[in-house]
């Protein structure tokens, strides 16, 4: 019960941390060349240095900023800000609610913005079986619309009205020849220019 209480010891790198901080307000000789050689680093005004590339900042001494740009943390975020997403950009684009993913429009899933994480899934079966999938509708429809006005319709259309034309022509009905010689032609005709905006 009557335990006596320890006191806590005193950290001696927090020692060297301060006097290594006040004893000089330029920083070394290696130091400054170590900044100069990396673009991401930059002198504070209060002589510490600071990584643009995560916002860390560390103490002016050559062994801990040597720790901070060989470290784990430093590699991922760099290849984070060097990697170009928009190379992907017509299917994979920013996510709506959230910063740290982006959104795949052929899979229609949520994709990690990591490098590895959006290679994976862009070089994954799945995304490349429902691309070609997409891609094989796309060129099926832009062939059937190059028909004419009404696309794939008109082209089914266009036969069996010319047949009725022939038809009624035999039997002499006029009146119906010169509505179906309308459809024809509308059929064949290419679409109308937009109007301008």
């Amino acid at each position: 019960a009557n335990q006596p209480t320890r006191r806590p010891q005193a950290d001696p790198r927090l020692h060297l941390r301060c006097t290594a901080m006040s004893s000089s307000s330029a920083p070394p000789k290696a130091v400054v060349d170590f900044v100069a050689a990396h673009s991401d680093a930059e002198v504070l005004d209060s002589g510490k240095v600071r990584c643009s590339t995560t916002g860390h900042e560390c103490l002016p001494q050559l062994d801990v900023l040597r720790a901070h740009w060989e470290g784990k943390t430093y590699r991922k975020k760099a290849a984070l800000v060097a990697y170009d997403f928009e190379q992907h950009a017509p299917h994979l684009v920013p996510h709506k609610q959230s910063k740290h993913l982006l959104y795949c429009t052929v899979t229609r899933q949520p994709v990690s913005r990591q490098p590895s994480a959006v290679e994976g899934h862009v070089n994954g079966k799945r995304f490349k079986r429902m691309l070609a999938e997409r891609e094989a509708a796309q060129a099926k429809r832009s062939r059937a619309g190059a028909g004419g006005a009404g696309g794939g319709l008109s082209a089914l259309l266009s036969p069996l009205v010319a047949r009725l034309l022939e038809h009624h022509a035999e039997m002499g009905d006029t009146q119906t020849c010169a509505t179906l010689s309308r459809v024809l032609e509308l059929a064949i005709a290419p679409p109308p220019p937009p109007p301008p905006p």
